[in-house]
């Protein structure tokens, strides 16, 4: 009987085993999501509508460059009611400026260079664009309250503060953020490198806006050490220098 069962087992495929994969973490790239619903103008800022035959909207990301903003639409203010229903989505790989851009502010826990600013535009009589107004949302200060932005309105003011409506607007950024936020802290996981530790290099510039006043522009690089030496970490080498009016979009320039 032994016999005949060891014949039956040599005979039989053996069992295969089940095939364990090792968890790398999540490969998918993080990305934050904005929408620009509508925008209607405060009733003291008729006036200032007058000129525009179209508005639109053009989104500044922190650390974007000039070229690569994102515009809405251009649609007509229609009892002081203007209706975008624009929607941008913002990937952001390992080593893209807004990345980098996002990680440096998450770093040195600054609201101002994690701004993302909603910058109304009109279109003049001679078919010119002129920007108009902004609106304006940090988004550490989202991180901190971990709670995305839906459907809010956000107030739109000129560069000297003066109200000129609301416009609504969503912004979904938490998981991204949160992935970056571990990035900075070195923990994201197994098969990452954590960051080193770096300095953020301040430098004070005057500059003339588009308007004719001076506008007082904080220039921000990276440094890995207490050395001279200032390597700006981005992609493509290129330092996103900030020209900030009261939450007017960036002025940018390479390098």
């Amino acid at each position: 009987a032994i016999d005949k069962q060891a014949a039956a087992n040599a005979g039989s495929k053996p069992r295969r085993k089940p095939l364990l994969l090792k968890s790398t973490g999540s490969s998918s790239v993080p990305k934050i999501d904005l929408s620009i619903s509508s925008f209607r103008a405060a009733d003291s800022a008729k006036k200032v509508f007058d000129g525009y035959s179209r508005l639109f909207v053009v989104i500044d990301m922190p650390g974007s460059q000039e070229d690569s903003e994102a515009r809405s639409g251009k649609v007509s203010l229609h009892r002081q009611t203007a209706k975008f229903a624009y929607d941008k989505s913002f990937e952001l790989p390992d080593g893209s400026e807004i990345r980098t851009a996002l990680e440096a502010a998450l770093g040195d826990e600054s609201e101002e260079d994690s701004e993302v600013l909603f910058v109304l535009m009109g279109v003049g009589a001679d078919g010119k664009d002129a920007e108009i107004g902004s609106a304006q949302c940090s988004l550490l200060v989202l991180l901190r309250q971990a709670k995305d932005l839906v459907s809010t309105a956000l107030p739109v003011v000129d560069d000297n503060d003066a109200n000129l409506g609301e416009m609504t607007c969503s912004v979904r950024a938490i998981d991204a953020l949160r992935v970056l936020q571990a990035r900075v802290e070195g923990g994201e996981g197994e098969d990452e490198l954590p960051l080193t530790p770096v300095k953020r290099v301040r430098m004070s510039a005057s500059v003339t806006s588009g308007r004719g006043t001076p506008s007082a522009a904080a220039f921000s690089g990276r440094s890995s050490g207490g050395d001279a030496s200032v390597s700006v970490a981005t992609s493509k080498l290129k330092l996103a220098k900030t020209v900030r009016a009261r939450g007017f979009r960036r002025f940018t320039r390479s390098l």
